[in-house]
């Protein structure tokens, strides 16, 4: 928002075109690949009527309603751990810039 003069998320057009998606956030922001996410995650597959399972893949931008609703990120070596981890990364981030002079 500083780098475009406003105060509030709203009149950021990029920004509000991001929606939820913290990948294209941080695009946007021109923040190195090391803090983005994997583009395809998984939650932790169920049992379909048919007796198979189901894989269930979301993006980066469905993590708020993967949590919200419950879910778990079961991706191979990426877990809800991985993901907060990464996330705590993307806070300090966004504190080193709000602290800039």
């Amino acid at each position: 928002m500083r780098r475009q003069r406003q105060n509030s998320t709203d009149l950021c057009r990029e920004i509000n075109e991001c929606q939820h998606d913290i990948n294209k956030l941080l695009d946007c922001l021109s923040v190195t690949k090391d803090l983005k996410l994997p583009s395809q995650l998984s939650m932790t597959s169920i049992r379909g009527k048919d007796g198979k399972c189901d894989e269930r893949k979301f993006t980066p931008g469905d993590i708020n309603q993967m949590w919200r609703y419950g879910g778990n990120c079961s991706f191979p070596e990426i877990d809800d751990k991985y993901i907060e981890e990464k996330l705590l990364k993307i806070v300090k981030w966004i504190e080193g810039e709000l602290n800039r002079p």
